[in-house]
């Protein structure tokens, strides 16, 4: 009876730990050599990066702080985001960040002097 007791009081603690970990300190997968830049929506499918425009992909994804899907009609402001860019320059990727997120050092957006800027 013990045994069975004790077993079934870790395995509750085990579930309980990592169902707190998962609301806790939940871990966004953003590439680290994802730019970092403030953005805000100008148009249907255009966002302002940093103060350039740029198309939002076919496919592209907005992620919101929950790493959910959201369309550019919702959002509203500014927002301090990271982004992957394709080799068409258009935005593949935007995740918009925490506050916590917002403090870690990443690349900055900058748009190059030259007639064609890779990323």
């Amino acid at each position: 009876m013990k045994t069975l007791l004790r077993t079934v009081l870790s395995l509750g603690l085990l579930l309980a730990s990592i169902a707190h970990a998962q609301i806790v300190d939940p871990v966004r997968p953003i590439p680290a050599d994802a730019l970092k830049a403030k953005m805000y929506v100008a148009g249907e499918r255009v966002l302002n990066l940093s103060g350039y425009e740029y198309m939002l992909a076919p496919g592209g994804q907005i992620l919101n702080e929950k790493n959910l899907i959201v369309q550019t009609q919702v959002l509203t402001g500014s927002y301090s985001v990271r982004v992957k860019l394709n080799a068409q320059t258009q935005i593949q990727r935007v995740w918009i960040l925490t506050p916590a997120e917002d403090a870690v050092d990443a690349p900055q957006l900058k748009k190059a002097s030259s007639w064609w800027w890779p990323f």
